[in-house]
């Protein structure tokens, strides 16, 4: 103890404190409040342990030191004041200890508070590595409990996420030079090749559409058309077609699923921004694209669920004014849904009920596809301009929609061509899910130009059968034959549209037909479909029609030219 006090220096006095314990923030309640504070994070969810690791702070560390400051601390005040040690008199108030160590608990208390409740951290400059970090230790685990939660957490970065990864490529630099770490740009982007991980876009499909939602928003928003969003966009489709309980199965149309089938947010925000989706497809992968080997395990449902989110990207793209410009997305996604009818084949001879099968409904669902698509071409004013003959036989030449919807249709029809058997079966595949489809009732001009074009197809692929007889112009040959008949006859106010087509088509089989048959005879029995049989000691043509209550079976017979 100093010998010589004066007021000068009086508060740096030892002097001998006072046992008095003041019962603010002792080593007691320090306990008691650390372990009410391990019971709050023992039992916080994911969701709060998510947002605690990716904080600009190191939290944890941070924690435990001031902790240690805290306890070691608030114990020695008690000890020291209770053994009454000479302390300085500035020091002496046992009062103002515990406040300052209580004050320091609070302050942890209230940062944890902050950061995990009221402000809680997206992605940014401070925080970028520990996000990342954080985000890809949670994939890594794969918890089906934990990732729904991560998923819903990333909405709330989207747009950050979105900025960071659209700008440019480069180190950062420093004072001392280039530094070797990886900016957040870099590290946004990281971010989005993590998140297509297909088990997160499960969760985020099954439990957090909206941060799917949020991302493409941002994405269109900002017109960040660079980014690495591809196969995130891809493996979303792929996971949303599914679940037959996603949001894409409940925007199928305002009048079944209310407000949201008529606001569409989700499919709007994949597949609305046509722009978006061309530029995916020329980097990457589009939201259209889906591994084959998923799409060949789809059913009836899946594929028209597919076939409304290619719709929603037609739509954008004719009435966005991109008319003219060749899209890959579009073209990709026209051949994919194509395979839906690659397996009709197994329905030929088939004696069970035919229509309750799902090839057969896959069909329908392509076929009804097809027609909402020339109706989205034709609501379009003025008419959209295309060329109704393609002079250009070059096999580069790919055409307009137009084109396209009428290759899917000739493909189509190529695929059902392969059901010969049994004749009703045949008849209601052939006729009444494709044929009524493309020449019904349908009177709007892109539906013409669609007819148009499909009959040039058709005609141009029989035709080879007068000078390069083949087994898929006899099957488009038989085809015709079978839904037209074997009778001209006169155009009405249904058949108007087909009659030239009829009337080419049974020119062909009448002039060549018995020249291949001497020739191919297999190439010339594929023509034989449905209810059409060949009379070898007529040499003509005889279809068949249901007896019904008739004496005998109706039929039509076309003569045929002797071979030449």
């Amino acid at each position: 103890m100093f010998s010589y006090c004066n007021r000068q220096a009086d508060l740096i006095c030892l002097v001998t404190p006072s046992h008095v314990h003041a019962g603010i923030f002792g080593f007691a309640e320090f306990v008691q409040a650390l372990a009410l504070l391990v019971v709050v994070y023992t039992v916080a969810g994911t969701r709060y342990r998510f947002r605690i690791q990716i904080a600009p702070l190191s939290l944890f560390p941070v924690t435990f030191a001031v902790l240690v400051i805290i306890g070691i601390g608030s114990l020695g005040v008690d000890l020291w004041f209770s053994l009454r040690f000479p302390i300085l008199r500035l020091l002496s108030n046992q009062a103002i200890w515990q406040a300052f160590f209580g004050l320091l608990f609070l302050s942890t208390a209230l940062t944890w508070i902050w950061y995990a409740f009221i402000h809680p951290c997206v992605f940014g400059t401070h925080n970028c590595r520990r996000y990342a970090q954080t985000l890809f230790s949670y994939v890594l685990r794969g918890s089906a409990s934990e990732l729904p939660i991560i998923a819903a957490e990333l909405a709330r970065s989207a747009d950050a996420l979105v900025v960071g990864a659209s700008t440019p490529r480069g180190l950062r630099h420093n004072q001392g030079g280039i530094s070797i770490e990886i900016d957040p740009g870099e590290y946004a982007r990281q971010i989005l090749l993590l998140i297509a991980n297909r088990k997160l876009c499960r969760s985020i499909v099954a439990e957090a559409p909206g941060t799917a939602i949020a991302l493409f928003d941002a994405t269109s928003q900002r017109r960040a058309y660079n980014i690495p969003l591809g196969q995130f966009a891809s493996n979303i489709t792929t996971e949303a077609v599914q679940n037959k309980d996603s949001i894409l199965y409940h925007e199928d149309a305002g009048f079944f699923s209310g407000l949201i089938g008529y606001v569409k947010p989700f499919s709007r925000a994949l597949y609305g921004d046509f722009t978006l989706v061309e530029a995916l497809a020329n980097q990457n992968r589009s939201p259209l694209e889906v591994d084959y080997q998923v799409r060949w395990l789809w059913d009836s449902m899946q594929v028209e669920a597919y076939g409304r989110a290619i719709l929603v990207t037609l739509a954008d793209y004719v009435e966005g004014g991109h008319w003219g410009l060749h899209s890959t997305a579009i073209f990709r996604a026209l051949h994919d849904i194509r395979d839906a009818t690659r397996d009709l084949y197994k329905l030929n001879g088939d004696q069970t009920a035919i229509y309750e099968s799902d090839s057969r409904r896959r069909l329908a669902a392509i076929m009804h596809f097809i027609s909402e698509a020339t109706d989205i071409l034709d609501k379009h004013k003025p008419p959209l301009i295309t060329a109704l003959r393609v002079r250009n036989s070059a096999s580069s030449h790919v055409g307009d929609l137009y084109d396209l919807l009428a290759d899917l249709l000739y493909d189509v029809i190529l695929d059902a061509s392969a059901v010969t058997s049994p004749a009703d079966s045949c008849w209601g595949i052939h006729h009444n899910t494709v044929w009524n489809t493309v020449f019904g009732f349908h009177r709007g001009k892109a539906h013409k130009v669609i007819q148009f074009k499909l009959r040039r197809k058709l005609y141009d692929s029989a035709r080879d059968m007068a000078t390069f007889p083949n087994f898929e112009a006899a099957r488009i040959l038989g085809f015709c034959l079978n839904v037209t008949g074997l009778v001209i006859g006169k155009p009405d106010a249904l058949s108007r549209s087909e009659f030239a087509l009829r009337k080419v088509i049974i020119g062909l089989a009448k002039k060549h037909y018995l020249s291949v048959r001497s020739r191919l005879p297999d190439v010339a029995e594929a023509c034989l479909i449905g209810s059409i049989s060949f009379d070898e000691s007529g040499n003509r043509l005889i279809k068949s029609y249901l007896k019904g209550l008739s004496a005998t079976v109706p039929t039509d017979q076309l003569e045929l030219d002797p071979p030449v």
